[in-house]
């Protein structure tokens, strides 16, 4: 269905990688590779990883200001990545049916927007009919195509195209 490895790579470029925690450009205390950590807590495995096996409070607050090592945010993206495909299984009709590009950038979309991804109605029903145009226009008819810019016309291209353009 997807392809873990675009899709890594794909996010990595749109979300870009900061080892320390800074806030978004929505207000959101943020780290790694765009994890909203108001949003979505770190489970204690990535505690460990940050804390490297200790758990200890001072040190992951040093570390979250300092820098985590690259194992927690890759750890932290990895989970994040598995919630969005959950996320996008659940929410998209006819998800495991679609086409990996497709699916890949409304997994790339769920992991941007989590559960929000619902409110997508009008384009969640255009996916479902394999109304592609239709899905592409509902997409860039959001404040998140306002908020995310070009990441959204790439996705919304692949929705409609069933492809990735050529850099």
């Amino acid at each position: 269905m997807v392809d873990r490895e675009r899709l890594t790579e794909d996010v990595k470029r749109h979300e870009g990688h900061s080892a320390t925690v800074y806030v978004d450009s929505v207000g959101v205390a943020t780290i790694g590779w765009g994890r909203n950590l108001k949003a979505v807590p770190l489970s204690q495995d990535e505690v460990l990883a940050i804390t490297e096996g200790t758990a200890d409070h001072a040190q992951l607050v040093r570390a979250l200001f300092n820098g985590i090592p690259m194992a927690a945010s890759q750890l932290m993206l990895e989970h994040d990545l598995d919630r969005a495909v959950e996320t996008a299984s659940r929410l998209v009709p006819g998800f495991n049916s679609l086409d990996p590009i497709r699916a890949e950038a409304l997994v790339n979309m769920a992991l941007n927007l989590g559960n929000r991804l619902g409110k997508f109605k009008l384009m969640l029903a255009a996916v479902g009919a394999k109304n592609w145009p239709e899905a592409k226009r509902q997409a860039l008819d959001s404040r998140w195509a306002e908020q995310v810019g070009h990441r959204a016309v790439e996705l919304a291209d692949r929705l409609e195209k069933g492809m990735v353009a050529l850099a």
